[in-house]
């Protein structure tokens, strides 16, 4: 094995001058095209669906020192975040900085995510200039590449996607792997302490630009290894092995990195084993977000050009998502794609623009629908589903491709205008264009009515505080499953409350299959009469509604009407409280008000390998493939004893028989007489499980993908000490 060939020096960065230009140039870009004199920074630029997420991650840093638990939220228990981890601690450090200046998370949100713009600018100049372009086309091409659609469609609903500035540096690792300048031997050189931080920088961002550059690095690693061989270099008749084990270690540096990115949350799941109810995923999920050339090619939404708005809306129509629009890369980067497409079929290529249409040709192939994506979803993890993303690295390989091929023109197109300014000008024209194309008139619209919407929330909840003692607990309705539940609206939208609040608590924000969170999905469930007895005792103060979300509106509100007297709303009608004080006198001093502990402290059923709950009229139902687990969960610090009743049944004739193990042993035939299944049961303090295995086949029944056998019905709980 030999060493590596005679490689020319790789260019400088960037000087001051140029990061200074650049920088007033970004400034202004996004003055100009937000129109910031329209905006107050006190309200977040979005105000719905996933940027409560950020949102509430944000304020409960201010509230609770942290993102991982919070007091405030999940009432009557509290907020914990380890079963869910979110990959991102240099965006938390950023937010967590101006949240200790500004005290307030909207305001701390909006100014990160306008800095997106300058960071983003910053690295790809420094990264542009180092990949040899020169002071203008890298500009050009840096400020284009931070105003890409992407960065503004994601926007503050995933902040931490638009905050794409580790990006060109992992471009930059790429290329020392693939022109093999990059060398992991000790003592460790410069290059290699910047490869190194290059993976921090990437771990700590986002896990899907992780796995990508990953992913790269691997296909990389192996071509530099047999390149030699395959053009006929001079050297050792052996593969080079150097290059992809290099590869290799860089790989294992972004996954240690990651992983301790993580650590609260891989301790917590070594303790305690994975919630399997928390971003429960499926290969299928990786086809629907997968990448579409069509999209990545067409006009943004809300083009400034009319004819292009309404063909993009025509291409979106039934399948308009932030996963496909955000994918469009602008006219000047789609014209650097199919520049980089058609380079892979050139003969003689220079190492760079190789690099660069290798890399495009691998994520192309990595993220487009039914490609390499949907083999890595179903073979090893459906985790990293939204594999569109790679078009935003896309989109720095295509203008850098573009502004690069541009420059190359510009000597002959001077020599032809026979003006040593022509260069300077048609660069200038590029940006300008490049800009307004990948920018819309529309961006701004919202600064008006988010603001009254915000506003109008702020009103009603410091309206309910005034009528609550401090540190009062409301239970929102209705319930819905965190983190990722969508129903008639997105989970988040639950903390619209809180985002106001300075000393309420909320149930909103218990995770899934964890004990707070089926006690509330219990609660949740029972008759309104009961329910309010259930709260109030349980230390509620108030039940808020988001009308939004609520399939029986009317109906509920007119029995809380009776049972609990008027509600409040804001004024925009789609939010309302009740407050449970009639209720918790009229308990309070009685035999039930004396044992308001114990509900706290029910034993409740988790279901794991079913599938979701189905209901009509006079029954409810959960069906297995063939292999489930009911886990019985005991809060109490002694053993509690249970009533259990349930009916099973078959899917078909092949499904005989249902053998129940764990707690209880049964063996009992399956048919249509539905038979039922009732004992009493010993709980100990943390809890039992019951198994559910039956013989014979399921089968997917029409028009269904499920494989189905058999159906728990009817199931039953109740307390019996």
């Amino acid at each position: 094995m030999t060493g590596a060939p005679s490689l020319p020096p790789e260019p400088p960065g960037p000087s001051l001058r140029e990061h200074a230009v650049a920088q007033a140039l970004c400034v202004v870009a996004v003055v100009v095209l937000f129109q910031l004199w329209h905006a107050d920074l006190r309200v977040p630029f979005s105000y719905g669906g996933d940027a409560f997420f950020t949102l509430m991650l944000t304020k409960g840093g201010i509230d609770a020192g942290w993102y991982f638990t919070n007091p405030w939220l999940g009432a009557p228990f509290r907020l914990e975040m380890f079963d869910h981890p979110v990959a991102g601690t240099l965006h938390f450090a950023f937010l967590k900085l101006f949240s200790l200046i500004t005290r307030d998370a909207p305001l701390s949100i909006n100014l990160y995510y306008l800095l997106g713009y300058p960071l983003c600018t910053f690295s790809a100049l420094s990264v542009l200039r180092r990949l040899g372009l020169g002071a203008l086309p890298a500009l050009v091409a840096a400020l284009l590449f931070a105003f890409l659609p992407y960065h503004v469609i994601r926007g503050e609903g995933h902040l931490f996607l638009a905050g794409y500035y580790a990006i060109p540096p992992a471009i930059l690792l790429l290329h020392w792997v693939a022109s093999d300048r990059l060398r992991l031997t000790w003592p460790l050189d410069r290059r290699a302490l910047s490869a190194l931080g290059i993976s921090v920088l990437l771990a700590s961002t986002s896990i899907y630009y992780s796995c990508f550059t990953a992913a790269l690095l691997l296909l990389h690693g192996v071509l530099t290894a047999i390149r030699p061989r395959r053009a006929g270099a001079r050297r050792s008749a052996g593969l080079e092995l150097r290059p992809l084990a290099t590869a290799l270690l860089l790989v294992g540096a972004l996954a240690a990195a990651f992983a301790a990115n993580i650590a609260p949350n891989l301790l917590h799941m070594a303790t305690h084993g994975r919630n399997r109810d928390v971003a429960n995923r499926s290969q299928v999920e990786s086809e629907l977000y997968g990448l579409r050339i069509g999209s990545m090619l067409m006009p943004i939404p809300d083009h400034r050009v009319k004819a292009f708005a309404e063909a993009r809306a025509r291409y979106d129509r039934n399948a308009a998502t932030a996963e496909t629009t955000s994918s469009a890369l602008g006219l000047v980067g789609s014209v650097g794609f199919a520049l980089l497409v058609a380079e892979l079929f050139r003969r003689r290529r220079d190492e760079l623009s190789r690099f660069l249409a290798e890399s495009n040709l691998a994520l192309l192939l990595l993220g487009v629908t039914g490609g390499i994506g949907s083999l890595a979803a179903l073979f090893v993890t459906p985790l990293i589903r939204a594999y569109t993303r790679v078009s935003v690295f896309i989109g720095f390989l295509a203008l850098a491709f573009v502004l690069r091929e541009l420059e190359r023109c510009l000597p002959w197109i001077q020599g032809r205008l026979r003006s040593p300014y022509a260069g300077q000008a048609l660069l200038a024209g590029v940006l300008v264009f490049g800009l307004a194309d990948q920018s819309s008139a529309r961006w701004p619209a919202s600064y008006a009515g988010d603001r009254k919407i915000f506003e109008d929330d702020q009103r009603f909840v410091r309206r309910i505080e005034s009528q609550l003692p401090a540190r009062a607990a409301i239970f929102v309705l209705p319930y819905l499953a965190f983190p990722e539940a969508v129903d008639r609206i997105a989970v988040n939208e639950l903390f619209r409350g809180y985002m106001h609040s300075r000393d309420l608590r909320f149930s909103a924000g218990a995770m899934n299959g964890t004990y707070p969170a089926l006690w509330q999905e219990r609660v949740a469930a029972e008759p309104p009469a009961t329910m309010v007895e259930t709260l109030a005792l349980a230390g509620f103060d108030g039940i808020y509604l988001d009308r939004r979300a609520l399939p029986n509106r009317s109906a509920l509100e007119r029995e809380f009407d009776a049972l609990l007297g008027p509600v409040t709303s804001n004024g925009n009608g789609d939010l309302g409280f009740f407050s449970l004080e009639r209720v918790r006198a009229r308990l309070s001093g009685t035999e039930r008000w004396a044992e308001r502990e114990r509900v706290l402290r029910r034993v409740l059923a988790r279901w794991s390998g079913f599938f979701g709950a189905e209901r009509d009229d006079s029954h409810s139902w959960r069906w297995s493939s063939g292999k489930s687990e009911i886990r019985l969960l005991n809060p109490d610090t002694r053993a509690r004893d249970v009533h259990l009743k349930l009916r099973a049944y078959a899917i078909s004739p092949s499904v005989t028989r249902l053998r129940v193990s764990g707690a209880e042993s049964i063996d009992f035939a399956l048919g249509s007489n539905r038979p039922v299944y009732e004992t009493t049961l010993t709980v100990p303090p943390g809890g039992v499980s019951l198994f559910f295995e039956s013989e014979g086949r399921g089968v997917p029944p029409a028009g269904d993908q499920r494989t189905l056998a058999f159906a728990i019905e009817d199931f039953s709980l109740q307390a019996a000490d």
